[in-house]
C-alpha cells in the first residue's frame, strides 16, 4: 500500500534482531544522517500518477564498466520500495556502489533432481561488502506483497534478512526463473535492458580464474519519468 515515509519504514529504534548497527558512511562517503533526511523530503515528490491521473513511468539507468542496465519501476507490486530506490538513486546513493554478492543455489531432491534454482546478482550494501545483515540505513522498508509479483528472470526486488520487515538499500537482480520464491522477496521492478550486462557481471563475479579482480561499480545511476499520453480510464 503506499504510504508517507514514516509508515512506510521500520524505524532505528525497531531494529531486526541481529542486524548490524548502520554505519555513520557509506563506504563511498555519503553521510547516513543525510541521505535519510533526502530520501524523507524526496520521498512526496516521486509519484506513480500526475495530477491529471496519468501513469507515471520511471526508468534507472545504471552505467558500469561492463555496459549500462536499465531498470523500469513496477509501482503496482511494491509502491513503497519502487519509491523508496527512486529516492536513493535521485540522492546519488548508489553512485560508486559495487555489485558485492551474488547467490547461486540449487534446491535437489531425495533422487537427486534439482527442483529449484536462485541465480542472483546484488549490490547495493552501504559498507561494499555484501553482509545479509547489513543494508540498514537508520531504518528498513515495511514488507510488500503482491500475488501478480513472480521471481522471473530481470526481475528486480530488495535484499533481505530472516525477517520480512529487513529490506532497505541493497537490491537484486534476479538471473533464473524462481517462482518458489514468490511471495517471500519484494519485487518491485524489472531489467528492461542490459541483461547482458548483468549476466557478464554475474560470470565475472563467480570466475574463479578471475581471482582478484575488482568488483563491477555502478559509476553513475539517474532516474527519468514520463507520464502517459492519456489518463487513467
Amino acid at each position: 500500500m503506499d504510504a508517507a515515509f514514516e509508515q512506510a519504514i521500520r524505524p532505528a529504534d525497531q531494529p531486526p534482531a541481529g542486524a548490524n548497527r548502520p554505519p555513520d558512511a557509506t563506504f563511498t562517503g555519503f553521510p547516513v544522517f543525510k541521505l535519510m533526511r533526502q530520501v524523507r523530503e524526496d520521498w512526496p515528490a516521486i509519484r506513480f500518477e500526475d495530477d491529471e491521473g496519468r501513469p507515471v513511468s520511471w526508468i534507472v539507468t545504471m552505467e558500469t564498466q561492463l555496459g549500462a542496465i536499465e531498470i523500469s519501476m513496477l509501482p503496482h507490486l511494491a509502491p513503497n520500495h519502487a519509491r523508496h530506490f527512486l529516492a536513493l538513486v535521485r540522492a546519488g546513493y548508489y553512485k560508486g556502489m559495487r555489485f558485492d554478492r551474488i547467490r547461486q543455489e540449487e534446491l535437489v531432491d531425495a533422487g537427486g533432481q534439482v527442483t529449484a534454482r536462485v541465480e542472483q546478482l546484488e549490490a547495493g550494501c552501504p559498507l561494499g561488502t555484501g553482509e545479509t545483515a547489513g543494508g540498514g540505513l537508520g531504518y528498513w522498508l515495511r514488507h510488500e506483497t503482491h500475488p501478480n509479483a513472480k521471481h522471473a528472470i530481470g526481475m528486480v526486488g530488495a535484499c533481505r534478512d530472516e525477517e520480512a520487515d529487513t529490506g532497505c538499500s541493497r537490491f537484486f537482480i534476479l538471473l533464473s526463473d524462481s517462482p518458489h520464491l514468490d511471495g517471500h522477496q519484494v519485487i518491485f521492478a524489472k531489467v528492461t535492458k542490459g541483461l547482458d550486462v548483468a549476466r557478464a557481471i554475474l560470470r565475472q563475479s563467480s570466475d574463479a580464474s578471475g581471482e582478484g579482480k575488482p568488483p563491477v561499480i555502478i559509476e553513475t545511476a539517474s532516474a527519468n519519468s514520463k507520464a502517459a499520453s492519456a489518463p487513467r480510464p
